[in-house]
């Protein structure tokens, strides 16, 4: 915005035509507070982990137990072949 606002300050300094230059400026200004007022509401996401339900990280425990169970069954089926 700022980039945008510069050059019209200095317009409205050099030139004689200061109403349209003055509206673009307030309607630039309106805008830029409009943004900040924006800025200053947002608020951080909250991380993964504080979304998750108890049940949600329960399932999520099962399953990597049983991704487990199932390597170690796959190495013992594996070592009884050989």
């Amino acid at each position: 915005m700022e980039k945008r606002i510069a050059p019209l300050v200095v317009a409205v300094e050099t030139t004689g035509d200061v109403t349209s230059l003055a509206v673009k400026l307030r309607e630039l200004e309106a805008r830029r507070a409009a943004i900040d007022d924006e800025l200053r509401s947002v608020q951080p996401l909250p991380r993964a982990g504080a979304c998750l339900s108890a049940s949600m990280l329960e399932r999520d425990d099962d399953t990597r137990e049983q991704s487990i169970e199932s390597r170690v069954r796959a190495e013992v089926v594996a070592v009884s072949v050989v």
